[in-house]
């Protein structure tokens, strides 16, 4: 990594720790700070720890304090999604006002491209597209005599031998001599050259990228020759040369429904574990808001201020009182109230409770459909009737999804067993037809002989030209007609082959909500 960009990053680095630590650091200090100097006897010395905090104020808590900010602040607090943003980020618990959570989230959109961008290039090596040599020389080796097969630069193959080779000199092939055009001996490892005819290969090893993983220009620099592909390291952090350019490996590149961009493996993503977490996401922002709504009955009281200050709305509260019915409710806290008035300082805390029933949620194994318990893991068992929990709650449960298959079989790159549906030849036989055309060459030799006898006689030409004729006219094309023989494929067809949506119905538990208060005690 060159020194201009190991500078760039760390300062980059450092500026959003620094920030940071700002936000959520000092300024939760500060607040802390605060409150226990109301809460605390020593008013006088709490003032002076005051004047002392102000004279050693750091920039970043300047900033947040500024008159623009707190203004901001304010035109953000204004609006609808303003107002929802300052609940929610109470409700987690986080010492952030709307626009310094705003102001961190396009930072974070803008300033991790940015670092990118100073660390250097970033790419993501796909498998290129290539043949066999036998399928690539095919149609020049079938030809009576057989003829070389051009080739441009680019060109991708894989010999024999398993070693892929990219033209890098186009022109036309040449076999391993002999006059029967067969593979040349390439070379295996990275970077060695093959001649072919006046085609020149270069190896490119045993393996080509497989679009998994990401790699970074630690080095800048220039990339080696045209259509020569590096031979990248899968591993983490690894180094691949490309040139004077150095490539690390930044980790993997894969996707969340399986395989990688350009090479989707996945039938479908809720059979994958992250699809299962995307639906248990689901059902918890659905909870989350059915316990908001559930919670019917409000209740405020006042306490301390020294137990005022660790309240949060993260938290629950427990209330024991003979006014109320059964002499205790659970809530959760929706609003924390800090005043004082004439030297008396209180907390008025206000909570909401559900009218639940505490009822339970139980997980039902349900009935194997797929095949009989045992047999597979439960990864392949599919079942009618099942219900699970979530791992974060147990008063609610779902019955995971079964992926609907959607896999037509067809899948970049493409193979001959994904697109051939049927092949085969029709007709007469290979050795029915060398019988004819060794025929229609022996007729063609007899009429050769034929029209090299000199005739003895008019009549002796006439028929010497007639048997000519009729030799000639069984030839090899007449042959060829006579006993056809022809190649028949039959591949996927790719327009119908279905929708490729699906609509898939989660079936849930009814919420068990908890009982937080007895109305009826």
């Amino acid at each position: 990594m060159s020194p201009v960009m190991l500078v760039a990053g760390l300062i980059a680095a450092a500026a959003v720790l620094l920030i940071f630590w700002g936000l959520f650091g000092a300024r939760r200090d500060d607040v802390q700070a605060r409150l226990e100097r109301y809460a605390s006897a020593g008013g006088a010395g709490g003032e002076k720890s005051e004047e002392k905090r102000q004279e050693a104020q750091s920039f970043l808590e300047q900033l947040a304090g500024s008159r623009a900010l707190t203004d901001l602040n304010k035109i953000v607090e204004k609006r609808d999604f303003g107002a929802n943003l300052a609940r929610e980020l109470a409700r987690a618990d986080l010492a952030l006002k709307p626009s310094e959570f705003l102001a961190i989230r396009f930072g974070a959109i803008l300033g991790v491209p940015a670092i990118v961008f100073l660390l250097g290039a970033t790419i993501l090596p796909r498998r290129p597209i290539y043949t066999t040599w036998f399928a690539f020389t095919q149609g020049g080796r079938a030809t009576i005599p057989q003829t070389g097969t051009s080739v441009s630069e680019g060109t991708i193959i894989q010999a024999s031998n398993g070693s892929f080779q990219v033209c890098t000199q186009g022109g036309t092939t040449a076999g391993g001599g002999g006059g029967n055009l067969s593979e040349p001996a390439f070379a295996t490892s990275w970077g060695a050259t093959t001649s072919d005819g006046s085609a020149i290969w270069k190896s490119l090893g045993l393996a080509l990228p497989t679009g998994s993983a990401f790699f970074v220009a630690t080095t800048g620099g220039t990339t080696g020759a045209q259509h020569v592909i590096p031979p990248f390291n899968n591993n983490l952090n690894a180094t691949t040369s490309d040139g004077s350019v150095v490539w690390t490996n930044i980790g993997s590149g894969s996707i969340p429904i399986g395989g990688t961009p350009g090479n989707v493996i996945g039938g479908s993503y809720f059979a994958s574990d992250r699809g299962q977490w995307s639906v248990q996401h689901l059902i918890c922002r659905a909870r989350a808001r059915l316990r908001y709504a559930s919670r019917a009955v409000t209740t405020s009281f006042d306490t301390s201020f020294a137990r005022g200050i660790g309240l949060t709305l993260r938290k629950s509260v427990t209330l024991h009182d003979p006014r109320l019915p059964g002499g205790i409710v659970l809530g959760k806290i929706t609003g924390v109230e800090m005043s004082a008035d004439q030297g008396v300082f209180t907390t008025r805390v206000t909570m909401q409770s559900a009218l639940g029933k505490a009822t339970e949620v139980v997980e039902v194994p349900g009935e194997p459909t797929y095949v009989a318990d045992g047999y597979v893991t439960d990864g392949y068992q599919q079942r009618t009737g099942h219900v699970v929990l979530l791992p974060v709650a147990s008063d609610v449960g779902y019955s995971p999804l079964v992926p609907i298959a959607d896999e037509d079989g067809v899948r970049f790159p493409l193979d001959k067993n994904m697109i051939v549906v049927s092949e085969g030849f029709i007709g007469s036989t290979l050795e029915e037809q060398e019988t004819a055309v060794k025929s229609a060459f022996r007729s063609m030799a007899n009429a050769a002989q034929i029209t090299q006898q000199p005739p003895t006689s008019f009549d002796q030409s006439i028929y010497q030209q007639t048997q000519a004729q009729l030799a000639s006219a069984n030839s090899v094309p007449y042959q060829l007609q006579q006993h056809p023989r022809y190649y028949e494929l039959e591949l996927k067809p790719l327009n119908g082959n279905g929708a490729f949506n699906h609509v898939y119905h989660l079936k849930c538990t009814t919420l068990a909500l908890p009982k937080m208060i007895d109305l009826g005690a």
